[in-house]
């Protein structure tokens, strides 16, 4: 089916009983509300695919009951997980889209490493864009210990050996398809979140962020840091003179 890119999209750990929680409000009344209160009985049915299969066929999205508001995957779900052989927790991508006819359509794919064996230490992509974990840094980004310099030198080394250091330094461009680009974001983006403490979380995280808006954010932190702390020590100095 003919779809524009980039589309929305979102990381999903899968469940037999998909509520779309992890897509988050936001995205169900941006993107999906419309669509289900316009279908019949305010349930839309979608057209799934997913990527190295074939086989496509519908599902019934609705809203969730209650207070709750979330879509959910009401009715063929469980069908998607055995025809396409999707395993209770693995990761995937759900990319939303219009065919040309203006049906609401769903492609799936999962980022999961296939390869349960490998080193996850290894590399965080492999040749055919399926995702692996990043190694844990040795060292823990803090303002007492005072250490960006030496924290961003083994970011960009961990990156680099990867090859996707261009998620941080903005020259890697979305590329194959939006999803599998940003399974790659998210990744890098992960590898960031766990190398930094709650201090400096608490100061750069945002919603919806890139690996780059965050590794920005992290840099203008402590490039104003390094400048305050620098007039600071100036002053001192000017009135002990």
């Amino acid at each position: 089916m003919a779809k524009s890119s980039p589309s929305p999209s979102s990381i999903i750990v899968t469940d037999h009983a998909i509520v779309l929680r992890d897509i988050g409000t936001k995205f169900t009344q941006q993107y999906l509300k419309k669509f289900i209160d316009r279908a019949p009985d305010n349930a839309v049915t979608v057209g799934l695919e997913y990527t190295d299969n074939n086989a496509c066929f519908d599902v019934t999205m609705k809203m969730a009951k209650g207070k709750a508001q979330n879509a959910i995957i009401a009715t063929g779900w469980s069908k998607a997980m055995k025809t396409y052989e999707i395993e209770e927790g693995d990761i995937c991508i759900f990319e939303f889209f219009l065919t040309r006819k203006g049906k609401l359509g769903l492609m799936i794919h999962n980022v999961r490493d296939d390869d349960s064996d490998s080193d996850m230490s290894e590399s965080s992509e492999s040749s055919d864009g399926r995702w692996r974990s990043l190694p844990c840094l040795p060292v823990v980004l803090s303002f007492d210990a005072g250490n960006y310099t030496k924290w961003s030198i083994y970011v960009k080394a961990s990156l680099g050996c990867a090859g996707l250091i261009g998620h941080v330094d903005g020259t890697t461009a979305a590329t194959h398809t939006y999803a599998v680009w940003s399974a790659s974001d998210y990744t890098v983006l992960n590898h960031l979140h766990a190398a930094i403490d709650e201090d400096v979380a608490d100061m750069v995280l945002s919603h919806n962020q890139t690996a780059r808006e965050h590794w920005l954010a992290i840099l203008e932190l402590f490039t104003a840091n390094k400048a305050s702390k620098a007039t600071y020590l100036n002053n001192d100095f000017r009135q002990l003179a």
